[in-house]
């Protein structure tokens, strides 16, 4: 996207212009948004060796697996690129951000800052939305003092970094790779930013994170069943169970988790249940379970 359309659309329709590249393919409008400087492929990090886990980004892998998707983050970071150092668009920028209805903007969803030029525009759309929470993660150690000193002088700013790096005011995020780790863990990243805000409402703390993938999907699907003790609600109703989480899941890690989650709450295969049709069911094993929660 060259620089005279992107100021003709903020000229003109700056909130229609915006929107699909802050949410993507979210077709809620408001709440998270997320905006980057480069995109994966350019990550300044991992070209100065300080990301130590690049083998597992996500961005990268999206990048080259999702052309739409390559193509979001590069033109986020144009527009970045295009109002960083002019006020004025800028101003026009954080109205589109408060027009949309957005409560929280993550930066750095792929990629990392450039140079202390884009750790300053973050301070100042903090700044000039002071309602809104800004929150995201970088791993540029040689701008670490300089992020910190910004995010501990703004209430609504935020920002981790991996274990390594410790600063203050900022979080720390400990990469995990299996479920024994995580359990060692009291503070966890649940891979949902809509419920699990601990990112942007903390500061100082230590959080363990699954590593992106498999895992992190597990989990959050475990934490959901889990924490809002959902389905054992729905058996008691006898109704049809919906898990959105495990829709994608490798079957043989899920299972396993979910079998000891079930037999915790006191849930034995095989399992016989009715739903509204009354038509009846036989779960024998949990992949009939995950079937039956799919509706299949």
């Amino acid at each position: 996207m060259e620089m005279k359309e992107i100021k003709k659309e903020m000229d003109n329709n700056p909130i229609g212009f915006l929107a699909p590249l802050l949410f993507g393919d979210n077709k809620k409008i408001g709440g998270i948004a997320s905006i980057c400087f480069e995109t994966a492929l350019e990550c300044s990090s991992n070209k100065m060796g300080y990301c130590k886990i690049c083998k597992y980004c996500y961005g990268i892998s999206d990048a080259k697996r999702y052309r739409s998707h390559a193509q979001r983050m590069e033109d986020l970071s144009q527009v970045m690129t295009f109002i960083k150092g002019n006020e004025h668009y800028i101003d026009i920028f954080c109205d589109s951000l408060e027009g949309l209805g957005v409560n929280t903007l993550r930066y750095n969803l792929v990629g990392d800052f450039r140079n202390e030029g884009d750790i300053d525009l973050i301070g100042i759309i903090a700044q000039k939305c002071p309602s809104i929470k800004v929150y995201g993660y970088s791993k540029r150690f040689d701008l670490m003092g300089y992020i910190e000193r910004l995010v501990y002088n703004k209430d609504n700013l935020y920002c981790g970094v991996p274990k390594y790096m410790h600063y203050g005011a900022l979080n720390n995020f400990e990469p995990i790779f299996n479920i024994e780790d995580w359990d060692k863990t009291p503070l966890k990243c649940l891979g949902d930013c809509e419920r699990c805000k601990k990112c942007y409402t903390l500061k100082g703390v230590k959080i363990a994170c699954f590593i992106h993938g498999s895992p992190s999907k597990i989990q959050g699907a475990i934490n959901t069943l889990d924490n809002y003790n959902y389905m054992v609600q729905e058996f008691n109703k006898g109704l049809n169970l919906d898990i959105p989480e495990a829709q994608a899941l490798p079957s043989g890690f899920f299972c396993k988790k979910l079998n000891i989650l079930l037999e915790g709450m006191g849930f034995n295969m095989p399992y016989h249940l009715t739903d509204k049709g009354n038509k009846s069911y036989e779960l024998k094993t949990v992949k009939d379970l995950l079937k039956f929660a799919r509706g299949g």
